[in-house]
């Protein structure tokens, strides 16, 4: 494999891996402001 490409998709992974953390965290966040309200 091109040392480019596996570069590319390590960054990839780490940042789907990333964006996922934080959109389960905002997700709990927002849930948590919900169910105060309520």
């Amino acid at each position: 494999m091109h040392p480019v490409l596996s570069l590319q998709r390590k960054i990839f992974i780490h940042f789907i891996r990333a964006f996922g953390f934080t959109s389960f965290f905002y997700g709990t966040f927002v849930a948590t402001l919900v169910f105060s309200k309520s």
